[in-house]
């Protein structure tokens, strides 16, 4: 909605007037801190803005743990393969962190129109061999298990769901500083985060958390599944509900 729908100032008369008749609306959900202030922002009486993120449930993805392997720590990222995943600026950064050796692998699980681009992008930069292209898998909670870094690299989000899924199953997640992320995302506490589009500080994001030991990464990974377990299980937004 910030960039694509009605809160986009740039949509038009449509989203305008949507905007109009969501104000007459007796709530309004905010998924994150950033929509919440947009809604503001247009008008939306602050007594009807109810903060209320997206819920994972905590028991199907768990904090059990695959056995880290120091030498080639696995990265995961899980979603469309589209421009706003900004997969590009991944494997840009990717190839800057760990040049053509095998000292990590990124595992890619989803589909979509950029997985030619993408799987051609990876051989120029001569990090194909690092980089498994999965495609789309219903079983996402069983690639979780076995990672040992979560990846979202995108441009745009409202909260997402694998970043959700990711932190409830103790897994450290480097992500951008876009909406929702930003608001679960603790850098340094429970992952790391690094600006929109930064290939830099992304690559230095990837090459901190490949030279991670397994403690580390346990604690990053202890702190997320908390922070998800306070603010984003099932119980503690269904609670809210009622």
């Amino acid at each position: 909605e910030l960039k694509r729908g009605v809160l986009d100032p740039d949509k038009g008369l449509l989203a305008a007037s949507a905007r109009r008749g969501l104000r007459m609306a007796s709530a309004v959900q905010a998924i994150s801190r950033r929509i919440g202030a947009e809604l503001a922002r247009n008008g939306f009486p602050a007594e009807r803005i109810v903060a209320l993120p997206n819920a994972v449930d905590t028991s199907l993805f768990g904090a059990a743990r695959a056995a880290h392997d120091a030498a080639a720590p696995t990265f995961l990222f899980v979603g469309r393969l589209v421009p706003e995943k900004g997969l590009d600026t991944l494997f840009g950064a990717w190839a800057d962190a760990f040049g053509t050796s095998a000292k990590a692998r990124l595992l890619v699980v989803g589909d979509g129109p950029l997985r030619e681009p993408l799987l051609a992008q990876a051989q120029a930069s001569g990090i194909a061999a690092q980089v498994e292209f999965l495609g789309h898998r219903s079983n996402v909670e069983d690639f979780v298990a076995a990672a040992d870094v979560g990846v979202l690299p995108s441009t745009i989000e409202g909260l997402s769901n694998s970043l959700l899924e990711f932190m409830a199953s103790g897994l450290p997640t480097i992500a951008s500083r876009v909406s929702g992320s930003e608001d679960m995302v603790i850098d340094g506490n429970n992952g790391w985060l690094f600006d929109v589009g930064d290939r830099a500080a992304l690559a230095r994001c990837l090459a901190e958390a490949a030279a991670s030991d397994r403690a580390r990464l346990c604690q990053l990974g202890l702190a997320a599944r908390a922070r998800i377990a306070h603010v984003a299980s099932l119980e503690v937004v269904v609670g809210k509900c009622g």
